[in-house]
């Protein structure tokens, strides 16, 4: 009898272990996005040169890292994000939402990130 009821125990134990797993928030570890702008991006640009350093659309997850690093004399937007000429932004979003803007680094000048 009491190895029936040391199995029985046994077994909500481990229900209970899936019961928590299931229900309990996944856990992320951050991804670092980082984009690099080389010298003369910004004369490119301006000469009519098709480049794309940063996706139009980029979705991430909350707590994910924008590394932005700007080689060029120029300074830089995208969406709510400013860069320097010659500087450096790392920005994690901790809001899910959806947040657009210019965006200096192609052609189309929008850009929309999505956090989830």
């Amino acid at each position: 009898m009491k190895a029936m009821t040391l199995v029985g125990l046994a077994c909500l134990v481990v229900a209970a272990a899936f019961l928590v797993a299931a229900v309990a928030p996944e856990s992320h570890a951050p991804v670092t996005y980082r984009f690099v702008i080389p010298p003369g991006t910004a004369a490119k640009l301006a000469a009519g040169a098709n480049i794309s350093l940063f996706p139009e659309r980029l979705v991430i997850d909350k707590d994910d890292v924008i590394d932005l690093v700007n080689e060029d004399s120029s300074n830089d937007e995208v969406g709510p994000f400013f860069v320097s000429a010659h500087g450096e932004l790392r920005q994690s979003i901790d809001k899910p939402g959806t947040y657009s803007g210019t965006c200096t680094l192609h052609r189309s000048g929008r850009v929309v990130i999505v956090v989830h």
